[in-house]
């Protein structure tokens, strides 16, 4: 049995404001994407996640099954699609896409849109982090456009970070965000403006988490050190 757009359509609405997530009809069913990376299926109107270990954590009580004969067994979320709040799926479905969709800029600015919908507390633990908006007890965070950045090298052994030199870049800096005493600093800056660590890695649920502030346009892009960083978070095997 096919699947009906019109499911196809329910599960996108729950997650609009993830960012650039579409669907694709596939032989009948529906491919999810994020930024042109397939992280979930629709089969017999059914949703169907790609399994990560993040993802199982979050989860919980998992039902594993292939979408179609001969598939290998993706996370079954057809008893939670509407049992489960809104936010609920939309940070599971995240979960799947970040997994196997490197953290460009704009996914950043996806994980912050999360932020706001969900309050940061989950993604709070798969990032080391987070950006504060409005706290009671806390001051928000900041921000400022256009500044020149040091950037001093913290862990010179680190795989990603191996090899690299201190160097200054033309980026965006935020101050006064959360940074959990569980990660490991790979970046540091002196910027008065900005907080001190910049890059890190977080394990959570079992996968490894590489965050990296910098990089907020073509200018910090254009920056030989980031695109060397990003290189080595990509194609990292140990």
């Amino acid at each position: 049995m096919a699947s009906d757009k019109a499911f196809a359509d329910f599960v996108l609405d729950q997650i609009e404001n993830a960012g650039e997530i579409t669907a694709k009809k596939m032989f009948g069913e529906y491919g999810i994407f994020s930024n042109g990376k397939i992280f979930a299926l629709i089969c017999d109107n059914k949703l169907y996640i790609k399994p990560t270990e993040s993802g199982r954590a979050f989860i919980r009580d998992v039902v594993e099954t292939p979408p179609y004969k001969g598939a290998k067994p993706s996370f079954l979320i057809e008893d939670k699609i509407e049992s489960f709040s809104q936010k609920w799926l939309l940070i599971i479905l995240l979960i799947a896409a970040f997994n196997i969709v490197f953290t460009s800029y704009c996914q950043a600015q996806t994980l912050r849109r999360v932020l706001i919908i969900t309050g940061g507390h989950e993604f709070e633990k798969i990032i080391g982090g987070r950006y504060i908006l409005t706290n009671i007890n806390q001051d928000s965070s900041t921000y400022r456009h256009d500044v020149d950045v040091p950037v001093t090298v913290v862990d010179k052994n680190h795989p990603i970070t191996k090899g690299m030199d201190d160097f200054v870049i033309h980026d965006e800096v935020y101050g006064n965000y959360k940074v959990l005493p569980s990660v490991q600093p790979l970046l540091h800056t002196t910027h008065p403006e900005s907080g001190k660590i910049v890059g890190w890695t977080n394990n959570y649920g079992g996968s490894r988490i590489v965050y990296l502030q910098l990089g907020h346009d073509h200018y910090a892009y254009e920056n030989p050190a980031i695109g060397q960083q990003f290189l080595k978070v990509i194609f990292r095997k140990d």
